[in-house]
């Protein structure tokens, strides 16, 4: 990690990738501080989260897969893990069956693991809890929800009667438990794209904590990210490889729903089910729809600068 013109980057170990966000409170070993565990693969959503927690005066660390998260959390203590769950090399069902396996190596097997995923659906929120999770958030993620959920199962910390509260600190306040209903656009999809924003600008500011700045990177990151993710999805069409479909399909899906393009997030979506249902035909026709939809984007967001959007202009 290291500051950059007043933010800060953070270097993910799987791809090297360099991303900005909101300043987190400064470092402290004062023992009153949270320390979170992201573990989430694709750069966008790391980024988010990390400026979500930062901006709550939590420590969070990130890996890449369940295997590195595991290997953290053998080493390292935290208080609570966000662990998405489609990830490659061990994902988040497995590495969380893992965590509450008796003698498995972690330090604290009881630890609080609360899946984050762009998957809506009933058997996705069963599975997680099948596999020893103790809750549920939903992408596109609400900040608001994000440490709702955290106040759930990570209990305040005590604090020495003689130090007060530093101003960078933001408790953690327990509230009632409820249904999450931050449910992604992909939950329900509309038979007619055009009826759905090709830019959601006031989602992606109200994820973005109204930090304007953060918005802009996130939209830069998204841009820099699509075209790995295109060519591994192209070429996993080429070859049929349903697998690897549903799982591009899947983080283009998570990603695009974070940075508010929903019609590309919707036309992935629609992908990713077709690869579920092991149903190769037309798929693609539905690479270049989500490519149509990609550049519609692009031009969307380019307007928005050239006219000048808060914090989004060049």
């Amino acid at each position: 990690m290291r500051a950059v013109g007043g933010r800060y980057s953070v270097r993910t170990p799987a791809n090297g990738s360099l991303m900005t966000a909101a300043p987190p409170a400064p470092f402290s070993p004062d023992p009153v501080r949270h320390r979170v565990l992201v573990v989430e693969d694709n750069v966008i959503n790391q980024q988010l989260v990390l400026a979500m927690l930062s901006r709550a005066g939590i420590v969070a660390e990130v890996a890449t897969d369940g295997q590195q998260a595991l290997d953290l959390l053998r080493a390292c203590a935290f208080d609570a893990v966000l662990m998405d769950l489609q990830m490659p090399v061990m994902d988040g069902l497995q590495a969380t069956r893992e965590i509450r396996r008796p003698g498995s190596g972690v330090l604290d097997p009881a630890i609080p693991v609360i899946a984050v995923t762009a998957n809506a659906f009933a058997e996705d929120r069963a599975r997680s809890f099948e596999a020893g999770m103790n809750d549920f958030l939903t992408k596109p993620l609400d900040p608001r929800r994000l440490l709702e959920a955290l106040a759930r199962w990570v209990p305040p910390r005590p604090i020495r009667a003689a130090t007060a509260p530093r101003a960078d600190e933001a408790p953690i306040v327990a509230v009632p438990l409820e249904e999450d209903a931050g449910s992604p656009p992909s939950a329900g999809i509309p038979a007619d794209l055009e009826a759905v924003a090709v830019l959601d600008r006031a989602g992606l500011l109200e994820r973005a904590m109204d930090d304007a700045e953060l918005a802009r990177d996130l939209l830069d990151a998204f841009v820099h990210e699509y075209p790995a993710m295109r060519q591994a999805l192209r070429e996993a069409i080429g070859r049929a490889d349903l697998l690897a479909i549903l799982n591009l399909a899947h983080t283009v899906k998570g990603a695009a729903a974070n940075v508010g393009a929903l019609r590309v997030c919707l036309v992935a979506t629609r992908l990713e089910q077709q690869a579920a249902a092991e149903a190769p035909t037309r798929l693609g026709d539905r690479f270049l729809e989500l490519d149509r939809h990609l550049v519609e984007f692009e031009r969307a967001v380019a307007a928005l600068r050239a006219a000048g959007g808060p914090g989004l202009a060049p």
